[in-house]
């Protein structure tokens, strides 16, 4: 058997790949691993990884599909049996030691149980795949081994038990980027969230920690107009003191404004630039990148979509239908791209996207993970819950600062009763059941990350925050179009 591949620090140099987070530094360890594939017997505990009872390889990567054990029962991602054991050295500077350091990889239906030198770190949950290792590293030369499984063995929770339509995702690649290690700051702001609120005249800046252990730091925010780079400093706020616990930690600091530029759906409307910054005992922390965002706040009054003071109407179009310069829309009387018909679970939006549609002021109902595939048991199976959680978390992280988002959908045609398509019954009698109890839920659980956006399920009638049917731009509150 041939040794396990080391990488030298020395190959490093100083051109580790700065990320989003400034400051932090990657190994990019895709290549280079032994492998194992593995069998499940019939006794096998769900609780615990697979033995490694095969033998090890050379040429593995955590790249592409995790390879079936002989005599494993083949499928695509959700039915087959997928399980394989990895393991590879990675030299790791001293330098990394006083920081945090994370495996990291967006993974399609697949978990990752990963070991430090022979103790067990914890679990890389797909989608987003991230688990810190640095309380087991030291310096040199580290044995990390992966088990690879989307059977749930020695995740902790039972199976997989959320997906969507997925007939994309369900043929793909497991591992669907690149595996890193990403050194960081000990403590370090993993993403920042704007919410602005026009009816308090305030805008509250939500910084989501990690740390290593407990401190206290100092949490600061800045808001430039334009691009951020030459723009002036319009806003500005700080909290000096702050106590953050070991792990995750939410933390909000607040300015008041009333004089903030609001978001319309006008074009090139008018958005700004936020930059959050942490020291850690008077040391810069990493943090992420200067995000874009819009000073908009939506609700409903009644029958009344409200945004920024006044009665907000929406006409909708469709996306096949978008010009090259978006602003364009608005000399047809325009301001809506109508996007809920997605039913993957793994729902992402695309920033360069939405920062056209944001600059333009044309509005957005998009598509939040479903929850259609999985029914009741979105609310009423713990690792179906929590799996929906991670993916919906995922998604709202590629979007909430942008202020194009004004609603979005968990499902489509859950229970698209006729009546609703009637002019005179539209938007005037509830449903009930289960389905409008699993659109009630999602609709809770989607304000608890991002509460400036309305949330509802395309064509399933009067639930949610709007009344939909199968006429698509027929919803109410009624809007300024006819079909």
């Amino acid at each position: 058997m041939k040794p396990a591949f080391s990488t030298k620090y020395a190959a490093l140099g100083l051109a580790l790949a700065a990320l989003s987070l400034h400051g932090a530094n990657e190994l990019n360890i895709v290549k280079d691993w032994q492998l194992m594939p593995v069998k499940e017997g019939p006794g096998a505990i769900v609780s615990k990884v697979l033995p490694e009872n095969g033998e090890w390889k050379d040429g593995g990567a955590l790249s592409g599909k995790v390879p079936l054990a002989e005599g494993a029962q083949g499928g695509n991602n959700l039915d087959g049996h997928f399980n394989a054991w990895y393991r590879r050295t990675v030299e790791i500077p001293k330098e990394w030691l006083a920081g945090s350091v994370r495996f990291e990889q967006r993974l399609n239906y697949m978990d990752l149980v990963v070991f430090v030198n022979g103790k067990k770190a914890g679990v890389a949950f797909h989608p987003a795949g991230s688990v810190e290792l640095a309380p087991y590293l030291k310096a040199g030369q580290n044995e990390i081994k992966v088990f690879a499984t989307n059977r749930s063995f020695g995740t902790g929770e039972k199976r997989i038990a959320y997906h969507g339509r997925d007939e994309g995702l369900l043929g793909a690649a497991h591992f669907a980027g690149p595996a890193r290690l990403v050194a960081r700051t000990a403590a370090y702001v993993e993403d920042a969230y704007a919410l602005p609120s026009w009816r308090e005249k305030k805008l509250t800046v939500r910084f989501e920690i990690n740390a290593a252990k407990d401190r206290t730091v100092d949490l600061a925010f800045e808001v430039t107009d334009g691009d951020g780079q030459s723009g002036r400093v319009v806003k500005a706020a700080e909290k000096k003191g702050v106590k953050v616990k070991a792990g995750e930690n939410v933390v909000e600091v607040e300015a008041e404004w009333a004089d903030a530029i609001p978001w319309e759906t006008v074009p090139n409307a008018k958005v700004y630039t936020c930059r959050v910054s942490m020291k850690d005992g008077g040391a810069e922390a990493d943090a992420p990148a200067p995000f874009l965002f819009g000073f908009r706040e939506i609700w409903r009054e009644g029958k009344d979509f409200m945004m920024n003071g006044h009665v907000q109407r929406f006409r909708g179009y469709w996306e096949q239908g978008t010009p090259k310069d978006m602003n364009d829309l608005h000399k047809f009387g325009f301001n809506l791209s109508y996007q809920t018909h997605k039913h993957s679970s793994i729902v992402e939006e695309d920033a360069k996207a939405m920062e056209r549609f944001s600059r333009a002021g044309i509005a957005i109902f998009s598509g939040m993970p479903t929850i259609y595939y999985v029914h009741e048991a979105i609310r009423r199976d713990e690792d179906c819950t929590a799996q929906w959680r991670r993916h919906l978390k995922l998604w709202m992280r590629t979007f909430r600062n942008y202020p194009c988002i004004v609603a979005a959908s968990c499902g489509v045609n859950q229970i698209c009763p006729e009546r609703n398509m009637r002019p005179d019954i539209l938007g005037q009698d509830p449903e009930t059941g289960g389905v409008v109890e699993n659109i009630e839920f999602a609709r809770a659980v989607a304000r608890e990350y991002h509460p400036n956006c309305l949330y509802f399920s395309h064509a399933d009638g009067t639930e949610g925050d709007i009344s939909s049917s199968n006429l698509y731009f027929n919803f109410t509150p009624l809007q300024e179009r006819e079909e």
